[in-house]
């Protein structure tokens, strides 16, 4: 389903007249994509700080591990695919002076084919960086998750430390001997 939605935005782009993707537009494009780049790190750091080991066994830290080591490989890949935006974004802005081709292919000139085909690569990889970033609020979700569950772990414990031991309790509360005695009444 993905694939598909990158080719149909690629193929969209490549017919899109060329005036759609102007300077201004791009580089207000390449702001945006910059502003994006900047909230993965910080993503990451988040993601990794939810790598304490309190409150857990071996196998949950394992797990654990396991899940926020993915977490941060598709926040990193994430992070790759706006950089590979963002310095094609660059390139393309340079174009017209990058693509100086002279003749034709079935009466297109090749400076519009190249120029639709660099279009359609810009929207393909627009596409890719947003099925990424969609995955960033899940991920911010789950290391919510994650602090949630260390921290009922946390209290758990501390209130297993605190709490009194029932044989505390019943020295608090001594009972005589003749406590639940039975005792004959005179109807009895």
């Amino acid at each position: 389903m993905k694939l598909l939605v990158i080719i149909l935005a690629a193929t969209g782009a490549a017919f899109v007249p060329e005036a759609f993707f102007d300077e201004d537009g791009v580089r207000v494009l390449v702001i945006f994509l910059g502003l994006l780049a900047s909230s993965i790190l910080p993503t990451i750091s988040l993601t990794i700080g939810n790598m304490v080991s309190q409150g857990r066994t071996p196998f949950g830290i394992t797990e654990l591990h396991h899940e926020l080591e993915s977490a941060v490989r598709r926040l990193i890949s994430t992070f790759g695919s706006i950089a590979l935006a963002v310095g094609y974004s660059i390139v393309f802005l340079m174009r017209d002076r990058l693509i100086m081709v002279e003749g034709e292919l079935y009466g297109i000139c090749y400076e519009v084919i190249l120029s639709s085909v660099a279009q359609a690569l810009l929207a393909a990889l627009l596409v890719i960086v947003f099925f990424q970033i969609a995955h960033v609020p899940t991920i911010l979700l789950r290391s919510l998750s994650i602090k949630r569950e260390i921290a009922i772990e946390e209290a758990r414990l501390r209130l297993d430390e605190t709490a009194p031991k029932l044989v505390d309790i019943k020295a608090s509360f001594p009972t005589s001997s003749e406590f639940g005695k039975r005792v004959k009444t005179p109807l009895s």
